[in-house]
């Protein structure tokens, strides 16, 4: 339903309408008095803007504006997913992918929780759920192999958002994806998900998409890649960022 853009409402199955109560059976109705959205705000340089007041905002549904009752951020808690790709065009960037996910477990703050995935092999694999035990991640990401493989990186960004932030709509949640960027379609090999149906799920997904993009240098699909990556963390709401070593993560973080 994601992939199809669709918002599918919970427990009915696409297609189907809820059944009627039978006749002469209670009919319980609730409503919802608060509503929580994500929204990512950046100043002219690009820079993340605080302070932000509920007056400086308008939500509209239906096309009706709805009143918004509180704004900020600073303290609540989020939901951290780290997606490693370990295919064979990023061998040579292992130590620098290391160093980047140990950054970002290193700023999380005890109330929030990070995971870590990987593509490797051809498979998406969960090498931690979401967690707060920070000793754990870090053993466990210095314990991750040099494994290789081909890259259907877009499919594994599907199932990393289903796998542990899809269950958490109401929550702040993040996908920041450590990879080169080169998906298998871009590449003209078979793609379980496509480029397109992964922008428009991103644009409805509650998550953040944060790619930290390591400079691969492909003289055919680098830009692409880069392009492409970029418009999936603006239709998210979030940011893409460039590095070409270890050295030029301190800002990304």
């Amino acid at each position: 339903a994601l992939l199809r853009g669709v918002a599918e409402p919970a427990g009915v199955a696409a297609g189907r309408k809820p059944s009627a109560s039978p006749e002469g059976l209670p009919t319980f109705v609730s409503d919802v008095r608060m509503v929580t959205l994500s929204v990512s705000v950046y100043d002219r340089n690009g820079r993340p803007a605080t302070g932000v007041k509920p007056d400086q905002f308008q939500v509209y549904e239906d096309g009706v504006q709805q009143r918004v009752s509180s704004a900020g951020s600073e303290e609540t808690p989020f939901n951290l997913v780290l997606l490693l790709d370990l295919s064979g065009s990023t061998l040579r960037d292992r130590a620098a992918m290391r160093e980047a996910a140990r950054g970002f477990v290193g700023i999380a703050r005890p109330q929030d929780r990070v995971a870590v995935c990987a593509l490797a092999s051809d498979e998406f694999r969960v090498i931690s759920p979401l967690a707060s035990d920070r000793e754990t991640l870090l053993r466990l990401i210095d314990g991750i192999p040099d494994l290789a493989g081909s890259t259907p990186l877009y499919a594994a960004m599907a199932l990393a958002w289903d796998q542990e932030l899809s269950g958490r709509p109401q929550e702040r949640n993040a996908l920041v994806v450590i990879s080169d960027g080169i998906d298998d379609s871009l590449e003209q090999r078979p793609a379980a998900v496509s480029f397109s149906l992964l922008r428009r799920a991103a644009a409805v997904m509650p998550a953040l998409i944060y790619p930290i993009l390591l400079d691969s240098r492909h003289m055919l699909y680098g830009e692409r890649a880069m392009r492409q990556m970029r418009q999936l963390a603006e239709a998210s709401g979030g940011r893409l960022f460039s590095t070409r070593s270890a050295k030029d993560l301190a800002p990304v973080y």
